[in-house]
């Protein structure tokens, strides 16, 4: 059995959907897929939650005939979530810890997260048969950024290296 994940997206952005695609399983088997994302950085968490947390989430599906589970048309019969959601694995992922982290004074003290990593593991009982990593980014390579510094506030610049004149929005917190 050489089982193929596939992760099929327009781009390796973060915010663009995927849909995860597996391959060359045997056909009418329930399986295990286990998502866990590394590096993540979510809008909706709490501020001191570490960046370093791991985010995971599970579904139970049934291969097809053809030995193919394609997230986007096979229903999840448990875990995380129950139904057809193309995104329902990486939506319903949660942090393993609650893991916190002190806030820094300065801006130079926070990493820039310019990417993270979705981990697939296909699992049939408690046996992993099959693992693959992808990366995600949240801006795309023509994109860079400068640290920002005044008197009474910091922030960071994101621009597009290329345009010589275009508007931004900044937001800068004291």
């Amino acid at each position: 059995m050489n089982i193929q994940i596939e992760l099929i997206s327009a781009s390796e952005l973060a915010d663009e959907s995927f849909n995860i695609v597996i391959n060359d399983l045997k056909p009418i088997e329930t399986y295990r897929v286990e998502m866990f994302l590394s590096d993540y950085y979510c809008i909706n968490a709490p501020m001191r939650l570490a960046h370093d947390v791991l985010w995971k989430s599970t579904a139970t599906f049934v291969s097809d005939t053809n030995g193919i589970i394609n997230i986007s048309q096979t229903p999840s019969c448990s875990g995380s979530y129950e139904g057809i959601s193309t995104m329902g694995l990486f939506f319903n992922a949660k942090p393993l810890t609650n893991k916190r982290k002190k806030l820094p004074n300065s801006l130079s003290k926070i990493p820039l997260l310019d990417h993270f990593f979705v981990g697939i593991k296909i699992m049939q009982g408690n046996t992993v048969i099959a693992e693959r990593t992808f990366t995600r980014h949240y801006m795309s390579s023509q994109i860079s950024h400068q640290d920002i510094y005044g008197k009474h506030f910091q922030g960071r610049l994101f621009y597009d290296k290329k345009a010589i004149k275009t508007p931004s929005i900044d937001y800068c917190e004291r």
